[in-house]
């Protein structure tokens, strides 16, 4: 596979790549714990961190996508499965629910309200930016 910045660019594979970089700073932390049962239940904590990075990064990328409305289609859609991934796997990791784990959970329902937020911010910035666009060659014609 040819891993290259432009791949970055599309959200499904930023998605990935961030979560697999997430999970592996997991793996040598867990590695390195003293009590590694205890430490299993901070795969939770380890997921939001990614799936935080991700928002931030695709809401800076939507500032600079030539086609607004897919990219924003596409970040939304690979935040969702990257939210599902990361449910699963920290289920199967630690052994725990994200209903048993009330701070992970709240930490989860925060970070999705930020980044739908930062995401929103971007489209409406970049959609001002166009009609913005339009208007000064309006006026210019």
């Amino acid at each position: 596979m040819n891993w290259t910045v432009e791949k970055f660019k599309r959200p499904f594979e930023m998605a990935f790549g961030i979560y697999l970089i997430c999970m592996l700073i997991f793996t040598f932390n867990w590695l390195n714990a003293i009590n590694r049962s205890q430490f299993a239940v901070e795969v939770w904590l380890y997921g939001a961190v990614a799936c935080f990075v991700f928002g931030l990064f695709s809401a800076l990328l939507l500032l600079f996508a030539q086609n607004r409305q897919k990219l924003w289609n596409q970040s939304v859609l690979a935040y969702i499965l990257l939210l599902i991934v990361h449910v699963v796997l920290s289920y199967f990791i630690s052994g725990k629910s994200i209903m048993e784990l009330d701070m992970y959970r709240q930490i989860l329902i925060l970070i999705t309200i930020a980044v739908l937020v930062f995401i929103t911010i971007a489209g409406l910035i970049k959609k001002v930016e166009s009609w913005s666009r339009n208007q000064d060659n309006f006026k210019k014609s």
